[in-house]
């Protein structure tokens, strides 16, 4: 078995501690990933150590993205390594998503495949990027682009053979017609996609398939199956080894359990679920659980009909939403009586 570089153990250690967010923070962090990219003998190490890096923050850090987007692709473009630029433009990507800019993350992903396209892992940088695109347009309401590019994603996974792709693609696919409500089809595509990753106990895949089931149940009308799914990504996301991913995938599927319960108007559930959302979603610094956490509260206090409570958790997740600089609707505020905008229940 092949050794983890020393460098990369430290990535690990860098991301296993809390940063809160701040500028000062930032640059402390950036400066500490650059200082282990340093230590690497060759451009592909130092490529590897700024993905890494990038990825640990994918879901809860817009401004270390574009800082390690921009540095990968200056040191890049000097040796001119066509991946780490096209990686760049991915890392970009990550930060447009992010800030719900995703008109210009599908023009950086776009990007990223040009420089990709001639390497040895084509087929497998393809895929992860065609999911990266219809994800995109999945949030801008773009659907016939999200099949197009379930489809593309589909054929160079099969053609990869790497079953992380495959499931990727399976799921991405299921979404699809989840979204068409072709709950059969949605069904189908989402267990092949769990028996390609149900060994792979601490990945995102698996939390997404599981919720995938879960919400299809739920449309069919089995909320015992779709409780039970729920439950077994939380169980996941608990197995994760990376603390600040792991507080972010608990986040996220206490977020999916805490709509399953508020839609059941289980009041006291539900308040519990979403606290425990909450604590995980500072824990992790991401903005956008943060966000949700106080949508699911002005749910719970619209289903209690405590108006005035509603709109003191609107006005949070208002706050919130200014500093993620995000453009999502957050709800619609009306004189004398709340309506709740229907929570999205997203699946990535």
């Amino acid at each position: 078995m092949k050794a983890t570089p020393t460098y990369i153990i430290r990535l690990i250690f860098i991301f296993a501690c809390p940063f809160a967010y701040g500028q000062q923070k930032q640059v402390s962090m950036l400066d500490s990933i650059n200082g282990l990219a340093e230590q690497a003998s060759t451009i592909e190490s130092k490529i590897e150590v700024w993905y890494k890096a990038a990825k640990a923050k994918e879901k809860v850090n817009a401004e270390i993205l574009a800082a390690i987007s921009n540095q990968m692709k200056k040191e890049s473009q000097l040796v001119n390594n066509s991946v780490g630029i096209g990686l760049a433009y991915e890392v970009k990507g990550f930060g447009n998503s992010l800030r719900g800019e995703y008109d210009s993350a599908i023009q950086n992903y776009k990007t990223a495949l040009g420089y990709l396209e001639n390497d040895s892992a084509r087929l497998i940088y393809s895929s992860r990027l065609y999911h990266n695109i219809l994800l995109a347009f999945d949030n801008i309401g773009i659907v016939d682009s999200v099949f197009r590019y379930a489809t593309l994603q589909m054929v160079e996974a099969e053609q990869s053979n790497d079953s992380i792709s495959r499931a990727y693609a399976m799921h991405d696919m299921g979404r699809y017609w989840y979204r068409k409500n072709s709950h059969q089809k949605a069904s189908k595509l989402f267990f092949d996609a769990l028996r390609l990753v149900e060994s792979k106990s601490t990945s995102d895949i698996l939390i997404n398939v599981l919720n995938g089931i879960a919400l299809t149940y739920r449309r069919l009308g089995n909320n015992g199956e779709a409780h039970r799914f729920i439950e077994k990504s939380v169980v996941v996301a608990q197995g994760i080894s990376t603390p600040n991913l792991r507080d972010y995938w608990l986040a996220y599927s206490y977020n999916q359990l805490a709509n399953f319960y508020l839609t059941e108007k289980d009041s006291l559930k539900s308040l519990e679920v979403i606290d425990l959302q909450f604590i995980h979603a500072k824990q992790s610094e991401s903005l956008s659980q943060i966000y949700s956490s106080h949508l699911n509260r002005a749910w719970f206090y619209n289903n209690k009909k405590e108006f005035g409570k509603v709109i003191e958790e609107y006005k949070a997740a208002l706050t919130t939403q200014r500093v993620i600089k995000n453009k999502r609707s957050i709800g619609v505020v009306g004189i004398g009586k709340v309506e709740m905008f229907p929570k999205a229940i997203h699946i990535f």
